[in-house]
């Protein structure tokens, strides 16, 4: 089934997407006591994340985690963890978890030890984003590792 939403307003779809969010962490935490939330990086999506992380939720049972990472510690400015641990910065604080992906290991045990981590997360809602030129989670089309991404049992994989 399709629903497409419309706003009329970058400001109104920010507070939809919070809001819708945090819908979903509330329903995990119900459900569960936990909730994961997969967020993509990226400047589309930031406001949204600041608006969420200023909610009053019940931040010690909220795990973030990064739909995708470049290979760059966090202290780089191109990283997605550090985007999401700046605009999350309150939410953080009052007691959320965000899962990182990079290590200071090879790319590959890097994504090994990330894959372990996880695995084992039930996602509740995850933001996915899209780039100009179709690509999304850091999978391009002409990428030589997206049939590895698109068959491998892995849940997260180096490319």
């Amino acid at each position: 089934m399709t629903n497409i939403r419309a706003f009329e307003t970058r400001i109104a779809l920010m507070q939809a997407a919070a809001s819708r969010i945090a819908e979903a962490i509330q329903s995990g935490i119900f459900e569960r006591g936990e909730a994961f939330v997969a967020l993509s990086g990226g400047g589309t999506p930031e406001p949204a994340y600041e608006q969420l992380a200023a909610m009053p939720l019940d931040w010690p049972h909220v795990t973030f985690l990064l739909v995708d990472e470049r290979f760059v510690p966090p202290t780089n400015a191109a990283s997605n963890e550090a985007l999401l641990r700046r605009a999350l910065g309150p939410a953080l604080s009052a007691g959320a978890n965000l899962l990182p992906m990079f290590s200071d290991t090879s790319l590959e045990e890097a994504a090994t030890s990330a894959d372990a981590v996880y695995a084992g997360a039930t996602i509740d809602i995850a933001l996915m984003g899209m780039g100009a030129d179709g690509h999304t989670a850091s999978w391009f089309d002409e990428s030589p590792e997206l049939d590895v991404v698109l068959n491998s049992a892995r849940t997260i994989v180096a490319i």
